[in-house]
């Protein structure tokens, strides 16, 4: 009887057989004497000692056995894509609680929109691991494997582009995802209402971006974006953006304003704040909305206050109006306020100059006596408060030229410095719009510093400044004035964008 081992090929596993001839039943071997035939031919792992020492016991002989197995090598982790701007499932996306731990229904929402700027990295791909080594049966190292290798390709979603092991961003945009896509969207959609369901919404300005929303904002909730549109109406909500669309109309009473560059909608209803460069209302401004542009063009004008800074382009002028035309109103209105302002902290100011030049007179008699005794009391009590009056002097100085400065900035853009004109095509009708009741025409028109007052219906025209005040004639060329009036468009365009970029908007 003998021992004969065998190794596989791949040195993956070992065996033995026990080989008798005919006849010979004396099964002499015992485990050790299997384990050194298997040490002797170099085979040290993955040793099978419980089939070993039954082959022993049964006296298994001329039969071909498995006793030992190479150790597998581990896979290794598997790549993976990890999002870096990921937005939030809608079941994650609460409302916050204000202080007294109330819910907060109007205030923005973490992760409720996930934008991202061009160049962002939006996944990064993490390769895959190499697994622990294996041995083979004589104890070589076997290389551990490498996990599954993954493809960015699944990720590539529009506005993407692949840069070695990132997704990156395109452009500006909300973050979306589909399946496995990232998007970056430059029209994103909202299909809500702005309410309690969202909060309201707050985009940088600068982000090249267009929001739509398929519905109403509602009263008391604000949008900040760059452009903006609505399919529905803007209650009594604060929008901020450059460029404003609304296929229904704004409506309401409310201090909330509206402030864009450019605004177009169906009406203004209520009494609303609006304020843009170039306003365009497809139908009315009334019931006591309070409008400013730089241009202005509606259909009409009844019962509302309106100032544009260059020209009013309208069919009608119903019931009672108040009509600013070569004003800007904000500029005026910021005028005001920063002049309030410096009216405010002129008696302090005059205050801290006179005590100022008090103290320069004391420092003076200080410094005479600092030569005799520089450490006297007297020297120790006053130079402090001398110190603190100067530095509350400087401090008012400074605030009182930056206001100066702005104020001044502000008059300089009060009044037009072109030739401001109002185009009444149609007339002065009554106004029915508000309570079913008639209200006569009763519109005061003013161009720059003139006035003039319309109390009856009548056929409209064009408005202009002559030397001696406001000219009014029903002979116009219309051609001329349209052209006219998209060049004053223009300009607000080119001004509203410099300022933009300026500010570091799109």
């Amino acid at each position: 009887m003998e021992i004969q081992v065998q190794i596989a090929q791949d040195y993956t596993s070992a065996f033995i057989t026990i080989v008798a001839e005919e006849g010979d039943t004396d099964f002499t071997f015992d485990v050790s004497d299997l384990e050194n035939s298997l040490a002797e031919v170099g085979v040290i792992v993955g040793i099978k000692k419980e089939v070993l020492a039954d082959i022993v016991k049964k006296g298994i002989v001329n039969q071909k056995t498995s006793v030992s197995e190479y150790i597998e090598p581990k896979a290794g982790d598997d790549a993976r894509v990890e999002i870096v701007k990921k937005p939030k499932k809608k079941d994650e996306i609460k409302p916050p609680q204000n202080k007294d731990g109330d819910i907060d229904y109007v205030s923005p929402r973490d992760g409720f929109l996930t934008y991202v700027r061009e160049g962002d990295t939006l996944a990064v791909k993490y390769p895959p691991t190499r697994g622990e080594p294996g041995k083979n049966v004589l104890g070589r190292a076997i290389p551990g494997k490498f996990g599954k290798q993954i493809t960015l390709d699944l990720f590539k979603g529009i506005n993407t582009r692949i840069e070695g092991d990132k997704l990156i961003a395109e452009c500006d945009g909300i973050v979306s995802l589909y399946t496995l896509q990232v998007n970056v969207e430059t029209n994103y959609t909202i299909s809500d209402h702005v309410g309690r369901s969202t909060g309201s919404i707050d985009l940088p300005k600068d982000l090249d971006v267009t929001l739509i929303i398929n519905g109403d904002i509602q009263r008391g909730f604000s949008v900040t974006c760059n452009r903006l549109h609505v399919t529905g109406a803007i209650e009594a909500a604060a929008i901020d953006c450059s460029v404003l669309k609304v296929k229904n109309g704004i409506v309401g009473i409310g201090d909330e304003i509206i402030s864009a560059d450019e605004i177009t909608t169906g009406y203004i209803n209520g009494e609303r704040k609006v304020f843009a460069r170039i306003l365009n209302v497809i139908r009315e401004i009334s019931s006591g909305a309070h409008v400013s542009a730089e241009v202005v063009k509606a259909y009409a004008i009844q019962g509302s206050s309106v100032y544009a800074k260059e020209a009013i382009w309208c069919n009608y002028l119903n019931g009672k109006n108040t009509v600013y035309v070569g004003v800007n109103y904000k500029a005026k209105m910021d005028y005001d306020e920063l002049s309030h302002k410096i009216a405010e902290i002129n008696e302090p100011l005059d205050e801290l100059r006179t005590s100022s030049y008090a103290s320069a007179k004391k420092m003076k008699q200080l410094k005479e006596l600092s030569k005799l005794n520089p450490k006297h009391p007297l020297i120790q009590k006053e130079l402090p408060k001398i110190q603190a009056i100067k530095q509350k002097l400087e401090k008012f100085e400074i605030l009182n030229k930056n206001l100066i400065e702005q104020r001044d900035k502000c008059e300089s853009d009060i009044y037009s410095e072109g030739d401001p004109f109002l185009l009444v095509r149609s007339g002065f009708a009554k106004d029915t719009s508000s309570t079913g009741a008639s209200v006569e025409p009763d519109t005061i028109i003013h161009l720059k510093e003139h006035s003039t007052k319309v109390y009856e219906t009548g056929r409209g025209g064009l408005y202009t400044m002559s030397k001696y005040g406001i000219s009014f004639t029903m002979r116009y060329n219309i051609k001329e004035l349209k052209d006219k009036y998209e060049k004053l468009t223009y300009i607000a365009q080119e001004v509203a964008a410099q300022i933009r970029g300026e500010n570091g908007d799109s």
